[in-house]
């Protein structure tokens, strides 16, 4: 219950007991039936709030702030509860999680730094027996309400076109701690669009960009997906691509190492030590998978899935080059 929206009259509603009517409750009170009905814009004594939160058995705090509503005083929780400071106890969640755990509780609040330490030591001591052999952390801080700011911080949205379905997409942002170079020198606050097409013909069959807007995305994208309509250079909703799935397992791992470079503007870093063993894994195992276009690979040999910098290249000894081109279109707009 949201105390600081809900008035007297309407607190009164959703805390009294079932079993006992508005008119009981105000004989308990000393009132009368219609001063109940009267607490829905102005506020009662304080003795009688008090006497209040005892005959419906709530916390004074819930039935003073749906009073303090009723007076006109407050409109949200906020205008109770900013700036007080609180005592958080925050636990293990792993620990909370266990099924002999006898408190799925990761955090508590309370007002009393007394009663805060007593609910850590104990909760603490319980999760020791619970999590068995090791130590379960419970830590205490004092807290002031809605004082912790956001870090700055920068969303970005990605709009995507497939061939396949021809329709572009703007899914949720991703967070970053700062505006990209290449997005915070645009006017309209796009980059330019990135596409995949086949090296056998030409044709595009993927293609995305980033935005400061999601509108933004759309509209770059919309415009660039458009011109190469025009020029006959997309790849058919119904056209096959005829890639396989370990083409495009190779290519979008040195895209992502080339991205990265271009983004960050450092060269590549090396392939970690477990990145290398995964690859040299997958070099020896027989894709028994469908393919990106519904192909069977039961019967393909066994592939090498090298680092190939900036795509393009060989993939591996037989194979030939990456049948994927990445690349960057003019960006015509500005």
């Amino acid at each position: 219950m949201n105390a600081a929206q809900s008035n007297l009259s309407e607190v009164i509603d959703q805390l009294r007991p079932a079993d006992t009517s508005r008119a009981e409750l105000a004989a308990q009170l000393g009132v009368t039936p219609q001063t109940l009905s009267r607490w829905t814009d102005r506020m009662p004594p304080p003795e009688t709030v008090r006497k209040l939160a005892g005959v419906l058995g709530a916390p004074y705090s819930v039935v003073l702030a749906a009073a303090l509503r009723s007076g006109g005083y407050v409109e949200t929780r906020a205008d109770l509860l900013e700036g007080q400071q609180v005592t958080v106890v925050s636990r293990d969640p792993d620990c909370a999680e266990l099924e002999d755990a006898n408190e799925g509780v990761t955090a508590a609040a309370f007002v009393d730094e007394a009663k805060a330490q007593e609910w850590a030591r104990v909760r603490g001591a319980l999760d020791l027996i619970d999590g068995g052999y090791g130590t379960r952390e419970v830590s205490v801080s004092e807290v002031t309400v809605g004082q912790v700011r956001s870090p700055e911080f920068a969303e970005v949205f990605t709009a995507r076109w497939d061939h396949a379905s021809d329709v572009i997409t703007v899914g949720e942002p991703y967070v970053l701690p700062e505006v990209p170079t290449r997005l915070a020198q645009s006017e309209d606050g796009a980059g330019a669009v990135d596409v995949n097409e086949l090296r056998s013909n030409g044709k595009v069959f993927e293609g995305r960009v980033d935005a400061l807007d999601p509108a933004a995305a759309r509209v770059a994208l919309g415009a660039a997906i458009a011109r190469l309509r025009s020029e006959g250079k997309l790849l058919g909703p119904a056209e096959a691509t005829g890639l396989q799935f370990t083409d495009r397992i190779a290519h979008v791992g040195s895209r992502v190492m080339y991205d990265a470079t271009r983004d960050s503007g450092e060269p590549a870093p090396e392939l970690t030590p477990a990145l290398q063993a995964l690859l040299k894994k997958l070099e020896k195992a027989p894709y028994e998978l469908g393919g990106h276009d519904g192909q069977d690979l039961s019967g393909l040999a066994r592939r090498q899935i090298s680092y190939v910098w900036g795509g393009g290249g060989a993939v591996d000894a037989t194979s030939g080059p990456d049948p994927i081109v990445s690349r960057t279109l003019d960006d015509e707009r500005r």
